[in-house]
């Protein structure tokens, strides 16, 4: 199996398994509440505001990257905006956004565990992401990756972004990436619905996490 049908599996994989854990924690908040909105309601609130917070950053984040990679994925390596400052801005943006939506539960393991399997899940797609971008770029790819820093950037690199004044960005696939991303929302809207039934006692909490 070659590196470009290896990373088409993962890349289909990835979705799913994206689908399977978004369904498995609806499920999972549906049948708990946050021990924290009783117990220290302030707290319980700052959590979700935090949330809402990290969850847009997220959703910026991504819509920022897309900007540069819709369209040009398969054919360029891009190493400019977000791409200038880490490899794989697109997972690190993902990240933070999975962990505000964990934020948004009102509870501090959620957003724990939710980073801990994103990261894993992340650092694996990575791995895969990089033999193919090796195998099509070559020795560009090589500099670019001894240049930047794959998901966490640095000072170095945030001070050395590359910021085009121009940029063509195709508008058709960057629509439909705005509209995708903009699920993190919808979710975060059906949590705050979940915890109202909880509330009216309409759905029953099986147990309490903080």
């Amino acid at each position: 199996m070659n590196i470009r049908t290896l990373r088409e599996k993962a890349t289909k994989y990835r979705l799913l398994g994206l689908k399977i854990g978004a369904v498995g924690f609806i499920v999972l908040s549906a049948l708990s509440q946050s021990g924290w909105e009783k117990q220290l309601p302030a707290f319980s609130s700052a959590l979700f505001f935090l949330g809402v917070i990290l969850a847009t950053v997220g959703f910026v984040g991504r819509l920022w990257c897309s900007i540069y990679i819709a369209g040009y994925k398969n054919e360029s390596l891009i190493n400019l905006g977000p791409y200038s400052i880490v490899r794989h801005p697109l997972y690190l943006f993902s990240l933070i956004g999975i962990i505000g939506v964990g934020f948004c539960t009102e509870t501090l393991l959620m957003p724990l565990v939710l980073a801990g399997f994103a990261l894993i899940w992340y650092i694996l797609t990575i791995q895969t992401e990089e033999k193919f971008l090796q195998e099509q770029h070559g020795e560009l790819f090589e500099k670019y990756r001894l240049a930047v820093p794959r998901l966490i950037p640095s000072m170095q690199s945030i001070k050395s972004i590359k910021a085009p004044d121009e940029y063509n960005v195709m508008v058709k696939i960057w629509t439909k990436h705005l509209i995708n991303n903009s699920v993190v929302f919808g979710l975060i809207g059906l949590l705050e619905l979940i915890e109202g039934l909880h509330d009216q006692g309409l759905l029953p909490t099986l147990f309490v996490i903080y």
